[in-house]
């Protein structure tokens, strides 16, 4: 869009979203649904910025800013060398970087778990339409955050705002999920007949994908494609038939092949193996801890816990010393250099045992 035809200052580029109508009866309400989230979600430098909407006959739009980096599924299938400077601070600046994001990605949600009325975008004089305090986004995948370059390294922005529903405190957990949510990053308690969705049901989605940015980080983009097959191929205990989904959990069944009650879910060994041998990759031979071991098991224990009423808000993710790394930064234990260096330029393949110091 030329500059003379615009005032959406420090944007050249530009994203149209058109809202498909499948269902004309509700698709005015859609429409309303997601413009109202975008405006109740609170501005920050990881939410993406909605300029404007347009009609255009029957069809309805939102302008965004245009994400030159695409998203984050794209930036995943890319070596992690490609996004650094090379040199002896890159080690150190990727993961400065992966800190700053995800702690600013768990602050965006945090604000649209929690968006009181003071933190409205607009002017709005009707006091009831914000009366609706607590947001669930319920779509968090890599596909829905965004990848800007227009700082440093870039800036994830969490995106796509058409499932998010807002509402009050005695509704905000008890909610029925009614949208086309994706299956892949859907926590344990969605699959219940009552497919309640909460704000925790956010943090286990977020889970999953830090789970998978880790994975790119440490050891690249193959062992993201050899984590999303393994989870794919790990069957279900006591299932009968050969069942198979891309999903971060498993479900244990009886000797009959039917779904146990209690005790039925549990974090995949995928899962666990996949974050054993991202630490592995890390910490050197002498297994020490730093940044990036301490957030994998603040992912794996924290975030991915089975249990929903044990799992941790997004309030808690956005300022865990874990997550901001300030504590490891000011400790010197922000990464291990050596080990860390060559896997920079050199991913190691999921599964592999390889003594770091060779390799380096």
């Amino acid at each position: 869009m030329h500059p003379d035809h615009h005032t959406f200052k420090g944007h050249d580029a530009f994203a149209l979203k058109v809202l498909c109508c499948t269902n004309q009866d509700t698709y005015h309400e859609e429409f309303q649904r997601e413009l109202y989230a975008l405006r109740k979600t609170p501005p920050g430098p990881h939410v993406i910025e909605l300029l404007a909407t347009f009609k255009c006959g029957e069809e309805l739009s939102f302008l965004f800013p245009w994400a030159e980096g695409g998203n984050l599924a794209d930036l995943m299938g890319k070596e992690p060398s490609e996004l650094l400077n090379p040199g002896p601070n890159a080690p150190r600046d990727l993961t400065e970087w992966l800190a700053e994001q995800c702690a600013g990605i768990a602050e965006g949600l945090r604000g649209m778990h929690n968006a009181k009325p003071r933190f409205r975008r607009t002017d709005d004089s009707d006091k009831n339409v914000w009366k609706d305090n607590y947001g669930i986004h319920g779509d968090v995948k890599p596909e829905n955050i965004l990848m800007f370059k227009t700082k440093g390294l870039g800036e994830l922005k969490l995106s796509d705002f058409g499932l998010t529903k807002f509402h009050t405190n005695a509704s905000r957990s008890k909610q029925p999920g009614d949208g086309p949510m994706s299956p892949t990053y859907a926590s344990p308690e969605q699959t219940e007949k009552s497919s309640r969705v909460s704000r925790v049901s956010d943090i286990w989605a977020l889970g999953c994908v830090f789970s998978m940015l880790l994975t790119w980080a440490i050891r690249g983009p193959a062992a993201v494609k050899l984590y999303d097959k393994a989870r794919h191929d790990e069957k279900d205990p006591g299932r009968k038939i050969n069942w198979y989904e891309d999903t971060f959990y498993g479900k244990k069944h009886d000797g009959n092949g039917k779904p146990l009650i209690r005790d039925r879910f549990f974090l995949k060994k995928a899962v666990i193996h996949c974050m054993e041998e991202n630490k592995r990759a890390i910490s050197g031979p002498d297994h020490e801890s730093n940044y990036l071991t301490e957030f994998l098991d603040f992912i794996r224990d924290s975030m991915l816990e089975i249990d929903s009423d044990k799992r941790v808000s997004s309030e808690k993710v956005s300022v865990s010393d874990v997550v901001t790394a300030q504590p490891f930064a000011a400790a010197g234990c922000l990464t291990v250099r050596e080990p860390w260096l060559a896997l920079v330029h050199r991913p190691l393949l999921l599964g592999s045992v390889v003594d770091l110091h060779e390799a380096a």
